[in-house]
């Protein structure tokens, strides 16, 4: 098994549950989804990670297809836990956020069958 170090995918994720007002920055929000994601993820519950997108939300996975609205992105995710993607790991860097659309720049690890990448997120 190896350790992708940066696993990185292009992904506008509009997160389904709007963002939370006033008390809370972009920063918390993503940072708060992301440990959704990883908990969803790491179970293998391929379905939670789907509801976490919006209907027609569209995922840009590196070197591949574009995936497009929820089922496909959950389809997505599926193949990668049945493919032996686990012990994922995101870290927020960068946060950028205006009303109810935020853009960020993350950092992935996982474990699995893939050999080594290194690439800007």
């Amino acid at each position: 098994m190896r350790l992708v170090q940066s696993f990185a995918f292009a992904a506008v994720l509009l997160l389904s549950s709007a963002l939370s007002a006033a008390a809370h920055s972009a920063r918390e929000d993503i940072e708060a989804a992301l440990v959704k994601f990883m908990d969803a993820f790491n179970s293998g519950n391929a379905a939670a990670v789907g509801q976490m997108y919006t209907d027609d939300a569209a995922l840009l996975p590196p070197d591949g297809k574009r995936v497009d609205d929820r089922k496909g992105v959950e389809e997505f995710w599926q193949g990668a836990i049945k493919a032996g993607m686990k012990n994922l790991t995101l870290k927020a860097l960068e946060v950028e956020g205006s009303g109810n659309l935020v853009l960020y720049c993350q950092r992935c690890r996982v474990a699995g069958r893939w050999g080594p990448a290194n690439r800007a997120v």
